[in-house]
């Protein structure tokens, strides 16, 4: 048997090729994580018996039946002829639809909900700090202007959450407690918890008017896509701010620019934008109260260990019963 390598091997700008076996059977699997292939392993470890540790090479584009890992290199991923299982370390699989589209075949399964409690305290924090006008505190002390602004009871702010998966119903809880009016939007308007009003996405713009503060917490889809542009920017009160903590592709950049240069809104936060890092020639970067943040809210000094926790107990069940153990997330 191979000697496993050491965790500098690990680091391979490919991952590596784990051989496990569990109740009779046996698989190679992909780890596309490079940075946190000891951690995926050695949880791997805890529930099957890992039997080797190599690198990749041309051999493995035969023999491989699931694979993990962010953000996958697709050219790399389509060589895998007996690929049976994706798991995604993100949230969401927008990044696989094209994937998914060519091998409909191809259980694919992400980690929603893993990091929804600090996505949720993220959102907290902009909203708190939109309210209490950090932004235009921290310009006022660069400028040495001495100037306070008086906020309004929070029970006379009301939030639109746009998307209430476990994010959404986190930030809900949250901002709920504060004594917040909070709405949400979904395809079915069903009551949720924590919720005063819900609406559906047929009644989007009416509902833009209505919010202090607008929270997209919605997967990228073909559906979704600069789901808030130019018409919806105008539909916002004027005194609103946007909060954007699931894809950038659901935001029209220009026109969020465009919007923040006429002061059309109030501000906005970005935690995604559509071209990650962002460029430093895009004209966001000029607009003003606008904080751009790198991809951070769902970062946390334990989320690679809860998320090779969650996927290694995925592969037991996979080793145990096989694709069907799943359901394809499409």
């Amino acid at each position: 048997m191979p000697e496993p390598e050491s965790g500098a091997a690990r680091q391979a700008e490919n991952g590596v090729i784990l051989s496990v076996t569990h109740g009779g059977q046996a698989r190679k699997v992909w780890v596309y994580r490079p940075r946190d292939a000891d951690l995926f392993v050695a949880e791997a470890e805890k529930r099957v018996a890992v039997e080797a540790i190599e690198p990749l090479t041309d051999a493995a584009f035969g023999e491989v039946t699931c694979a993990v890992g962010w953000l996958y290199p697709l050219d790399v991923l389509e060589k895998f002829i007996e690929i049976q299982w994706v798991q995604s370390t993100s949230s969401g699989l927008d990044h696989l639809q094209g994937f998914a589209r060519r091998h409909p075949g191809v259980a694919l399964t992400a980690m929603r909900g893993l990091n929804a409690d600090v996505v949720a305290e993220y959102a907290l924090a902009q909203v708190l700090g939109l309210r209490w006008r950090t932004l235009t505190y921290h310009r006022q002390a660069q400028q040495r202007v001495w100037r306070g602004y008086k906020v309004p009871d929070i029970s006379s702010t009301a939030a639109l959450i746009i998307g209430m998966g476990n994010i959404g119903q986190q930030i809900a809880r949250h901002l709920s407690t504060l004594g917040m009016r909070v709405l949400a939007l979904r395809r079915q308007a069903k009551p949720c918890a924590h919720v005063d009003q819900v609406l559906d996405f047929g009644q989007l713009h009416m509902a833009l008017g209505q919010a202090d503060y607008v929270i997209l917490s919605l997967p990228l889809t073909a559906e979704t896509r600069y789901l808030i542009g130019a018409p919806e920017l105008a539909a916002m009160k004027p005194g609103g701010y946007l909060i954007n903590l699931s894809r950038g592709g659901i935001v029209d950049e220009a026109a969020l620019a465009q919007a923040l240069q006429r002061a059309d809104i109030a501000g906005a936060v970005l935690d995604v934008t559509e071209t990650e890092p962002y460029p430093p020639e895009g004209p966001l970067w000029g607009a003003p109260n606008l904080l751009i943040t790198p991809h951070v809210a769902g970062e946390h000094a334990d989320f690679a260990r809860r998320a090779a926790r969650h996927w290694a107990e995925n592969l037991r069940r996979f080793l145990a019963q096989g694709a069907a153990a799943f359901q394809p997330v499409r």
